[in-house]
């Protein structure tokens, strides 16, 4: 990315913090919390940024194995890193970036797809963690819905995946469209690394909720 997008992206993530403290947060209730907070439980939720970052990067490098490139771990911890100052863009879609600096080794259009299929777990896993906590918490038939949901959510993928090869995709767009899709059909021959991958999701979660406990 040259510097002009670089410093786009900046303006953007510095404004949209803008907007959360001055309609959200509140600078006085922020400096208020911080002056009372407990340093020990703070430094024990900061340093749970370590394994999630960890985690999120194992989950994403299972992944590209699945779909059978074999990326080295370094280089994809590099690229996550690098790019955590783009997630602040509305939707993560900074998180697609991610694609740009694989394009030597992995089709981009292959690359977004295994992005796409790591949020589609990721929120699978959140969901499912949520029908957990609802029936927990006395909301069954919610909670038996949320769980309904989050089991679907994986599979629905390979329908789309048989879908899309009957849907006639014309032009460059449907050729890049149909190349993301394609990367289902890499990873169902390797259940064993997508498995993986979803464990990876669900302790990422765990430690991300310890992690909101310490800080409240």
């Amino acid at each position: 990315m040259n510097k002009l997008k670089t410093a786009v992206f900046a303006l953007i993530s510095v404004l949209i913090i803008f907007i959360l403290f001055k309609t959200t947060v509140g600078v006085n209730d922020f400096v208020g919390i911080m002056r009372s907070i407990s340093w020990l439980y703070f430094f024990a939720a900061f340093s749970m940024m370590i394994p999630t970052t960890l985690l999120g990067i194992t989950r994403w490098h299972l992944i590209l194995r699945a779909a059978g490139y074999n990326v080295p771990y370094s280089k994809i911890f590099r690229i996550v890193v690098t790019g955590l100052s783009l997630s602040l863009i509305p939707g993560r879609l900074g998180d697609l970036a991610r694609s740009y600096p694989l394009r030597h080794a992995v089709p981009v259009a292959h690359s977004i797809g295994t992005i796409v299929i790591e949020k589609v777990i990721d929120i699978s896993v959140l969901v499912f963690l949520s029908g957990l906590g609802l029936i927990v918490l006395g909301h069954r038939e919610l909670g038996l819905f949320i769980l309904f949901l989050s089991i679907a959510a994986i599979p629905s993928l390979w329908i789309l995946n048989a879908a899309g090869k009957k849907i006639p995709l014309n032009g460059r767009l449907g050729e890049k469209l149909r190349d993301a899709i394609s990367i289902l059909n890499r990873i169902k021959d390797r259940k064993s690394i997508f498995s993986l991958a979803i464990l990876t999701s669900c302790l990422n979660w765990i430690l991300s909720t310890t992690q909101l406990y310490w800080l409240f």
